[in-house]
């Protein structure tokens, strides 16, 4: 056993030790907010035009009756065959961080995921899945969107 010293130098190093973690994991919570507040809505633009690109595939290649229309509102787009309804929208939610995708017969959200590496790497990650692309997360709407309807 050693002195009552040597015990309380071990608990303050104990203690500090404790308070460095912390504050280093603050830290990386931070960094991240900050990673996502700046990187969140560029990634917003590549799921747009992912969506966009998509669209205009679908045009060129199925030949459809009514050509689908990617219309882009603030944080919002949707996509339409013409002058008809919404058959896909894109909500971005600021204040939640979170990106819903909306066909006609299903929902999807999507949260951003930091890869810290670097400058760090913003990435979509289906609620309850697994990181998507935006190409990915565009190919799952249309595919949910053209196993439903009768565009």
């Amino acid at each position: 056993m050693g002195t009552l010293e040597d015990w309380a130098d071990k608990l303050a190093q104990r203690l500090e030790d404790k308070r460095t973690r912390y504050q280093r994991e603050e830290d990386a919570v931070a960094l991240r907010r900050r990673i996502i507040s700046e990187k969140l809505p560029l990634v917003w633009e590549d799921l747009v035009e992912e969506f966009r690109k998509h669209a205009e595939a679908i045009n060129a290649r199925l030949k459809l009756e009514r050509k689908l229309v990617l219309v882009k509102e603030h944080n919002c787009f949707s996509i339409k065959p013409d002058a008809r309804g919404v058959v896909i929208r894109g909500t971005l939610d600021l204040s939640s961080q979170r990106v819903l995708i909306e066909v006609e017969t299903s929902k999807h959200w999507y949260e951003p995921h930091v890869e810290m590496k670097g400058n760090g790497t913003l990435y979509l990650a289906a609620v309850g899945g697994n990181i998507a692309t935006p190409a990915e997360a565009a190919e799952v709407a249309f595919d949910k969107l053209f196993e439903s309807a009768n565009l």
